[in-house]
């Protein structure tokens, strides 16, 4: 399975199938980790049956915050059946443009696309739907589920003031996302259908230091995380849109076949490996995602570059700075230094894909030197 994930990660014309096939075997998997006694609850069961809620275009079992109940929170599932229950007559209040359940007054679906409560003095209902990037991926300012996060769950220092957006400056996050995409329409739908399969929802975040950030979580597949959109230029954001879209991706597949070192292991390490690229400290399993993340950014700027679709400095330094750090990656002193043995396909692969970057940039410039 490892190979496969270098077909779609090309982002080639006729490479993308493989991929898909991750996101619907990993749709069948979570379908298989239902609770009966929670999802089998006859009225419950008859909701999902009559509104075919597992077959929407991706169904809300899938949503980063159904998908963590199901596969992280199994355990305690049977607590959580009132969210549970709530998270379903929500996505049925969606469907209906009314709450079934008068228990539930106010009701948001799991992906913050859609919120619904009853005005007493109208007598109607109030409806909020997000925007959608690409027709399709919610735009969440508002959900609890996105206004709640803090420091922790987005992986930032506890010093830094994370904020929500005010309302009057959601118009202008929209038009940045917007404006970091409307180069690949027409010209990479490939990049465009992979960010839109495998990115389940946007968080807008901002905070008062001056640089941006994005951000995905295993315990959330599918949830980017994307801070201070409102400094940066559109190459940072459509880059973070396929950076994250990759992990969701990585995600998928470490769910239905464990293919990095184990959790465990990289745990008890630690956050003690310096990133190739960046420098960073980071973990065994991160270091592992981000040979395939760097991989896939190179292969996207390249596309770009080849398509004249963004700022040509911008792309050129981006190239030289991700094969810099294949250049520096030493996979055998990764292994001494952590005494923890990576699968050998996995190895195999990495080995493969810093000998194709480093060939492939050597071909382009003649006066690059490995």
């Amino acid at each position: 399975m490892i190979f496969d994930i270098l077909q779609i990660l090309t982002f080639n014309e006729g490479k993308q199938e493989q991929g898909y096939n991750v996101f619907y075997l990993y749709k069948d998997y979570i379908e298989t980790q239902i609770d009966k006694e929670v999802f089998y609850n006859k009225n419950i069961c008859n909701l999902i049956t009559q509104y075919d809620l597992l077959n929407k275009g991706y169904p809300f079992i899938m949503t980063p915050e159904m998908s963590h109940i199901l596969l992280y929170k199994k355990k305690s599932i049977k607590e959580n059946f009132s969210l549970v229950e709530k998270l379903i007559y929500a996505e049925v209040a969606k469907e209906t443009k009314k709450v079934l359940n008068p228990e539930f007054k106010d009701l948001w679906t799991s992906d913050g696309s859609f919120f619904i409560s009853y005005d007493n003095e109208k007598k109607d209902f109030f409806i909020y739907e997000s925007p959608l990037l690409l027709n399709k991926i919610p735009i969440d300012f508002l959900s609890p589920f996105s206004s709640l996060m803090n420091n922790e769950e987005m992986g930032e220092k506890d010093s830094l003031q994370i904020q929500n957006y005010d309302h009057e400056e959601f118009e202008s996050i929209i038009q940045k996302l917007e404006v970091s995409i409307s180069p690949l329409k027409g010209t990479c739908q490939n990049v465009l259908d992979f960010i839109q399969k495998f990115t389940l929802t946007i968080i807008p975040k901002k905070h008062k230091e001056n640089y941006f950030s994005s951000g995905s979580n295993g315990l959330y597949i599918g949830r980017t995380v994307l801070s201070n959109l409102h400094i940066t230029s559109k190459e940072l954001i459509v880059e973070a849109l396929v950076h994250e879209a990759v992990h969701s991706y990585l995600y998928m597949i470490e769910v239905l076949k464990p293919w990095m070192p184990d959790f465990e292991s990289s745990r008890k390490f630690g956050n003690q490996v310096a990133s190739f690229w960046t420098g960073n400290l980071i973990s065994v399993r991160s270091f592992t995602q981000a040979v395939f993340i760097w991989y896939s950014l190179y292969n996207f700027w390249k596309i770009c570059k080849d398509k004249s679709l963004y700022d040509e400095g911008f792309i050129n330094n981006r190239l030289n700075f991700i094969t810099k750090g294949f250049e520096r990656l030493k996979l055998n002193e990764i292994e001494k230094m952590t005494s923890i043995v990576f699968p050998i396909e996995t190895k195999n692969t990495i080995l493969a894909i810093q000998d194709k970057i480093l060939n492939s940039y050597q071909i382009e410039n003649e006066t690059f030197k490995r």
